[in-house]
């Protein structure tokens, strides 16, 4: 709110609805721009019983509901998956292919752990999401289609430094050992 002029964000204000309303379509956004190192998991998929689809020859798997983007699909033994495809439900792949499981890699959109924005990897990507929000709401609240189109370069420019920054701290080999396990046990 302090990026519109106005003091802070107050419950049962207002302001209170257009920040609800716009907060988990901008962090979406924010997430799927990039294929950021803190939003990394790995999970195994749940198979449904799907008669409708065993018909022909494919086996049904239920996306994780964070998933944004799938950066790899696997098979138990670490092959990959030939052919998935998306469809409503979730995701198809040939009957007996997975037959020990499927193994996904994707970015999640941090909704149910926003706890990690406090990781000071993550500054410059919470600034980015603090001007996308405003100029999400900023139409609504001030009606300035000015300071609406500038927080919305600034938030540009915030997430390609954070690009830039996450890619550098990622692929450096110069990480501790700390922050390596924790990353791991993140992605489990």
């Amino acid at each position: 709110m302090q990026c519109l002029g106005q003091a802070e964000y107050v419950e049962h204000a207002p302001t209170q609805d257009p920040c609800d309303i716009a907060f988990a379509p901008a962090l979406l956004e924010a997430c799927s721009r990039y294929n950021w190192s803190f939003t990394l998991r790995h999970a195994k998929l749940e198979r449904v019983t799907s008669e409708a689809h065993e018909v022909f020859g494919k086996a049904l798997y239920k996306l994780p509901t964070d998933c944004v983007t799938v950066t790899a699909w696997k098979r138990a033994d670490g092959l990959k998956v030939s052919w998935p495809e998306l469809c409503a439900d979730g995701v198809l792949v040939p009957l007996g292919e997975c037959a020990e499981g499927l193994y996904i890699e994707y970015h999640c959109d941090l909704m149910g752990d926003l706890g990690l924005l406090s990781d000071p990897r993550c500054a410059l990507f919470v600034e980015g999401v603090v001007r996308l929000l405003a100029s999400k709401v900023c139409m609504p609240i001030t009606s300035n289609h000015n300071l609406a189109a500038q927080l919305k370069a600034e938030a540009d420019d915030y997430f390609y430094r954070a690009i830039h920054q996450d890619a550098q701290q990622h692929w450096s080999n110069d990480k501790s050992p700390r922050a390596i396990l924790r990353n791991l046990s993140r992605n489990r």
